[in-house]
């Protein structure tokens, strides 16, 4: 079954219900599933989670008439992209990222000749940094606005911001307030 972005069996499933109740992170009554410890459960994706792996990166200089660069993006239904959680923080909390903005994406040439970009040897004088990358949680829950861009998730954007600096680790915890408060009760 096809997931929010995510290929999942419904063995898969099953066996990772199984194992959150098995530690108390979700319980079942009747055939539903209730999260019953969301602080815990996000306190141990946080310490376990690891820097995704990155085959390439690029800096890219758009063109002026770059205008809607997410719809360019989506154009080919072969290419996976979404902004970064790093880059998705403004979004969702108090924050500045300097540099370019960060795109994960499933093919850097592809993206690239979609963006019609130019390569950009100064990373700080590019306008997007293209970070090839097959890593499921980038392309996970995204969430797409008016103009056609991928956001990650709060999720993934509090996961790699905890694992940051220090200014990211503070806006990580007003991203992970947030997250617990849409957490039904």
């Amino acid at each position: 079954m096809k997931m929010a972005g995510a290929d999942l069996s419904l063995a898969q499933a099953s066996k990772t219900v199984h194992a959150l109740q098995e530690e108390l992170f979700v319980g079942k009554l009747g055939g539903a599933i209730t999260l019953q410890d969301p602080e815990r459960l996000l306190g141990k994706l946080g310490s376990q989670w690891r820097k995704p792996v990155i085959r390439a990166r690029q800096g890219f200089r758009l063109p002026q008439d770059a205008g809607r660069w997410g719809d360019k993006l989506s154009a080919d239904l072969a290419l996976r992209w979404a902004v970064t959680g790093e880059s998705s923080a403004s979004r969702y909390a108090l924050f500045s990222q300097g540099g370019p903005r960060r795109i994960a994406v499933s093919d850097v040439s592809r993206a690239a000749a979609l963006l019609v970009a130019v390569p950009e040897l100064v990373s700080n004088f590019a306008d997007v940094e293209l970070l090839e990358t097959e890593e499921p949680g980038f392309f996970f829950q995204t969430e797409t606005d008016q103009s056609g861009v991928r956001w990650a998730s709060r999720l993934q954007t509090w996961l790699e911001l905890q694992a940051g600096d220090a200014r990211q680790r503070e806006a990580a915890k007003d991203i992970h307030r947030q997250i617990l408060q849409r957490v039904p009760r």
